[in-house]
């Protein structure tokens, strides 16, 4: 489901990727809020370069007046352009061709965003949700055999970003999203976290309850 970020956890997530990567990196780095809903992580800040995507118009309409310098766009993470590479003709794309030509000339940037909860099941009550994660995405998760992370669908937008920065060889690319706690340390994610962390490394979080 939807978890919209309270301004006290965007602030502490900014905080900290100052830390990282420097107070000027939101004018420095392109950022792409891949899930951003009504844009709650990024409309206190302005961005040099800010991407905002959300699977729903709705949300769009609804979040106009915010970060009115970036550009914003309809998109399905986990379905659209999941081939796109290099050598993709931009005309072909759904995402904006000045992203594209981001990622091809290998642009810093940084993914940031609060990716949607749902992991693919059929719970005690009978609520059958066993559709919510399958996606194409998943399709490709499952043929690595990366078991319970191919189900949750924060497992599926962070395996995204990391197929975006192998097919893309990005150099200079860097993620913080908000998501479930329980996948760091469970053995059912322990294949999906083996290849996470021979592709990126582990910087540091925070953890709230939400």
């Amino acid at each position: 489901g939807d978890f919209w970020t309270p301004t006290i956890w965007a602030n502490r997530a900014i905080a900290m990727m100052d830390r990282e990567l420097g107070a000027d990196w939101r004018e420095k780095y392109v950022v792409w809020d891949c899930a951003a809903g009504t844009k709650n992580l990024t409309r206190d800040y302005h961005f040099k370069k800010l991407y905002s995507s959300t699977l729903h118009q709705s949300e769009i309409d609804m979040s106009t007046s915010y970060n009115k310098g970036a550009t914003t766009f309809q998109y399905d993470f986990l379905n659209d352009d999941t081939e796109v590479n290099p050598d993709s003709d931009p005309r072909d794309l759904k995402m904006p061709k000045s992203l594209f030509e981001a990622l091809k000339n290998n642009e810093p940037i940084v993914f940031f965003t609060n990716p949607p909860y749902g992991q693919a099941t059929t719970n005690v009550l009978g609520t059958d949700r066993a559709g919510i994660a399958e996606n194409k995405i998943a399709v490709e998760m499952r043929d690595y055999d990366f078991g319970h992370a191919t189900l949750e669908l924060y497992t599926q937008f962070i395996y995204r970003v990391q197929k975006l920065a192998h097919d893309f060889n990005l150099t200079n690319v860097f993620f913080f999203f908000l998501y479930n706690k329980g996948f760091i340390a469970s053995t059912a994610f322990e294949k999906f976290n083996d290849q996470l962390l021979d592709q990126f490394k582990f910087n540091g979080g925070f953890m709230l309850n939400a």
